[in-house]
């Protein structure tokens, strides 16, 4: 026991094991950001989080509460459907959001409807689904995403209000 601890002594007062430790703590935040500047990199981090049992949760409510609010809004002030969906793609920090809606895009120009496309990426609640596929057969797209991306913005909104680290500023 007391020979590790003397080695244990040792090693942090080696010069290797504080330059080692140096490179660790400046080279991975550096190499992150350069990890970042690709597509293929955020797309796996992306789809990591989503399976993430805690946070996806909250990375799916985000998705919706954006796609449904600037959905609706475009769809609301009368653009089509495909720009609509553009802007909601520009929008996206997500890069699984971001393939989905471009998997509807293609779905709409092939004359396909939004809500089995949107249902096959699972990343929205079931309750989304089922209200898209209803105003999809009601023609009120723009209605559901804007109570979807109001509903969505109400719970995110709360959480934080509620969060440990919000009562404390």
């Amino acid at each position: 026991m007391m020979t590790t601890l003397l080695k244990i002594g040792d090693m942090l007062r080696s010069t290797h094991f504080w330059a080692g430790v140096i490179i660790v703590v400046v080279g991975v935040p550096i190499l992150y950001a350069i990890a970042m500047q690709s597509q293929v990199f955020r797309l796996l981090r992306d789809r990591f989080l989503l399976r993430c049992p805690i946070v996806s949760h909250f990375i799916k409510e985000d998705l919706l509460a954006n796609f449904g609010r600037v959905f609706s809004t475009m769809l609301h002030s009368g653009l089509p459907i495909q720009e609509s969906l553009q802007a909601a793609h520009d929008t996206c920090r997500n890069e699984v959001g971001r393939l989905t809606i471009t998997r509807v895009q293609e779905a709409v120009r092939r004359g396909q409807r939004i809500t089995p496309t949107l249902e096959s990426s699972g990343i929205f609640p079931v309750l989304a689904y089922d209200l898209c596929a209803a105003g999809e057969e009601a023609g009120a797209l723009d209605r559901v995403f804007s109570r979807l991306g109001d509903y969505y913005e109400q719970k995110l909104e709360a959480r934080r209000r509620c969060s440990p680290r919000s009562s404390s500023r």
